[in-house]
């Protein structure tokens, strides 16, 4: 016996979502069209999709201070990212790129990332070796709860 409140799932979810923002007597109508609640939508969908490239495009254009909300869902979004990454790109790809797609500050914080996750960096550490790497859960976790972010 479940509770027959929270059995809908997210089909149902995103149903009434759309009536609610059609139907003109629904106090979400009056806003859907502003930028914060069209953002809030695009990123619920990327969430619900695992699309982490449109999840960090929308990170860096988040209005207002969106990107303070997102930060709670960026660790677990980047550890997906990265898992996906390393099974795709084959034999190694850029730290410019892993920075960029997943909206690190920096390649030195994007690199203190990777390492911590005991992912393995070219000589030159310019590279991720994407087949000798393999994701450091615990490191990914250790590291984020040292930098301020949720896991």
């Amino acid at each position: 016996q479940g509770n027959q409140k929270y059995e809908l799932g997210s089909s149902e979810l995103t149903a009434l979502m759309r009536d609610l923002a059609t139907h003109k007597s629904s106090p979400f109508f009056s806003v859907k069209d502003e930028e914060p609640v069209r953002h809030a939508l695009k990123v619920r969908e990327a969430l619900a999709s695992n699309n982490y490239g449109s999840f960090f495009k929308l990170y860096s254009e988040a209005p207002n201070m969106g990107q303070y909300i997102m930060d709670y869902m960026t660790s677990k979004m980047r550890l997906a990212a990265m898992r996906v990454i390393l099974k795709s790109y084959r034999p190694s790809i850029a730290v410019d790129f892993i920075t960029k797609a997943l909206a690190f500050d920096s390649s030195s914080e994007c690199r203190d990332y990777l390492k911590a996750g005991n992912m393995v960096l070219t000589a030159d550490e310019s590279n991720v070796d994407t087949k000798s790497s393999s994701i450091d859960v615990g490191g990914i976790a250790e590291y984020e709860g040292s930098t301020g972010t949720l896991l």
